[in-house]
């Protein structure tokens, strides 16, 4: 099995995970205080109220809704998750048509080359074990100057540990440091505008140059 089955059959398998804790999701997280949270983490990026964003790994539609109160009416989501079930949820909650929804891989986007403004992976990026395959297809995405966010809103170790206590598919997943992931960006044609990886968060931001 080469990197890029691997790679297909551990999607497959952390989409049924995902799915099977879907309907739980959100009672396991305390959903005010992590609206405030994101709230406050949004605006460090001084999201502009038209842009186009890519809310990759948008889960039940947390940040999803986080990042509506940002936007215009000319603003637009698109919402990705390889998760159906989770992309259920998040349809039930957010009835908005800012937002299109894609049960989708971050490797195999259905977008336009140079169709969005920035890309938001909140929360997503230790699920994602072939990451060169992911930010190239996000730089196609991307338009030039077009930004990416890995964001968690926790520490790397912190992260870490939650997975390292969890059986199945994502028990294995973890997030790389800040320097690895912040490599791999800048070897495919981002520059490095901010890194983060301390005992509150990891943000790695970055700008489309290549």
């Amino acid at each position: 099995m080469d990197s890029t089955d691997r790679s297909k059959a551990h999607s497959s398998q952390t989409a049924a995970y995902f799915d099977s804790i879907a309907a739980v999701w959100d009672s396991l997280q305390d959903i005010p205080r992590l609206a405030v949270i994101l709230k406050e983490g949004l605006a460090h990026f001084a999201i502009a109220p038209h842009e186009r964003i890519l809310d990759i790994g948008c889960g039940t539609g947390n940040c999803t809704a986080a990042l509506l109160q940002l936007l215009s009416d000319q603003g637009r989501i698109e919402a990705v998750d390889i998760s159906a079930a989770m992309i259920a949820q998040a349809k039930a909650k957010i009835r908005d048509p800012r937002v299109s929804w894609h049960i989708a891989s971050v490797y195999e986007l259905s977008l336009e080359d140079h169709f969005a403004d920035r890309a938001l992976c909140y929360s997503v990026w230790p699920h994602i074990r072939e990451p060169v395959g992911a930010i190239r297809e996000l730089a196609r995405v991307l338009r030039p100057n077009g930004k990416i966010h890995i964001w968690h809103t926790r520490s790397r170790s912190s992260v870490n540990a939650i997975h390292s206590r969890i059986s199945g598919p994502v028990g294995r997943d973890r997030l790389a440091s800040a320097g690895e992931v912040s490599a791999l960006l800048e070897a495919n044609g981002f520059t490095i505008t901010e890194e983060i990886d301390d005992n509150d968060q990891y943000l790695i931001s970055g700008i489309k140059t290549g």
